[in-house]
């Protein structure tokens, strides 16, 4: 599995993870042993023994947040190995962690089946046979064939379902920027008009309108609700109409994105960005909900 691409829609509570000193977790006879706290790299040590035939999930650390539900955006960090193998894959040590919704099909069989219904917080061992993992045809760009039994250590570090909203009790600062208005309360989908006739602009603008009541928002991975109006105010993409909110990254250098300008905006705030356009793209305003910043997620350095 790897990495799925940082969603910014058409343009662009989890409970804190647990802490420990370091230590080798063990589970059942003729698994895995897995050294390292939750939240930093693992290093997996593997018995004598032969790959076990069947999928299977162990709760290295209980984790005490919300429950994964089917169809969840899902936030992790995580390494896979090929049992008794080379490391195929791993996001600790990137810049942020690994995102996807669960429980759908966008990852790998063997994932779907064992993380939803886990606690947030947890660190899970999963062993996963070829038939739960890509199956016949392997996955050569990673080296797995398809006869390779393989193990991960996933790290849940925050679940977001279509509820996902930004702060209910922010403090209302303003309604809008130039030609653009925006309608709603916190917490609640947006609306935008934009004025007819408005300039269209030339910059990239940002405006906060409803401030937070959370902590200041970090380089890292967010998640966000977010609107995206064309010039003539029509609503081209919305993760409120597609019921899941969406991550993206924001200030990394690597990645840059319309959202890096929300670096050190309270998280829970309602924020409107003017993009100007370009030869490849058109004004646009969005409106952008701060849901979360995943705890362990800010510009990860481990």
């Amino acid at each position: 599995m790897r990495r799925i691409a940082v969603f910014v829609l058409a343009i662009l509570a989890a409970t804190a993870p647990i802490a420990g000193a370091s230590r080798t977790t063990r589970g059942p006879s003729g698994l895995p042993t897995v050294a390292a706290k939750f939240d930093h790299t693992p290093k997996i040590v593997f018995p004598k023994t032969a790959a076990p035939k069947t999928l299977s999930a162990t709760v290295l650390d209980p984790g005490t947040g919300a429950v994964v539900a089917r169809g969840d955006l899902l936030v992790v960090n995580y390494l896979g190995q090929i049992w008794r193998g080379r490391v195929f894959d791993s996001s600790f040590g990137e810049p942020v962690p690994a995102a996807f919704q669960i429980g759908v099909k966008e990852v790998i069989p063997g994932w779907d089946k064992t993380l939803v219904g886990q606690r947030v917080g947890s660190r899970v061992l999963l062993v996963v046979p070829p038939v739960d993992g890509y199956g016949k045809k392997g996955q050569p760009s990673a080296g797995i064939t398809a006869t390779d039994t393989l193990v991960f250590v996933v790290d849940l570090l925050g679940a977001y379902g279509r509820n996902a909203v930004g702060d209910p009790n922010a403090v209302v600062l303003r309604s809008g920027l130039g030609g653009v208005s925006v309608g709603g309360a916190p917490g609640v989908e947006p609306t935008i008009t934009i004025a007819k006739g408005a300039p269209k602009p030339k910059v990239l603008e940002t405006a906060v309108l409803d401030r937070g009541n959370g902590a200041l928002l970090k380089p890292g991975l967010v998640v966000i609700q977010a609107v995206i109006a064309n010039w003539q105010g029509k609503v081209v993409d919305s993760t409120w109409a597609n019921k899941l909110p969406v991550y993206s990254t924001v200030g990394i250098k690597s990645e840059p994105t319309l959202l890096d300008s929300l670096v050190g905006t309270p998280i829970g705030s309602r924020v409107l960005i003017v993009a100007a356009g370009s030869s490849s793209a058109k004004p646009e305003a969005i409106v952008v909900d701060i849901v979360a910043e995943p705890p362990g997620t800010a510009a990860q350095s481990k």
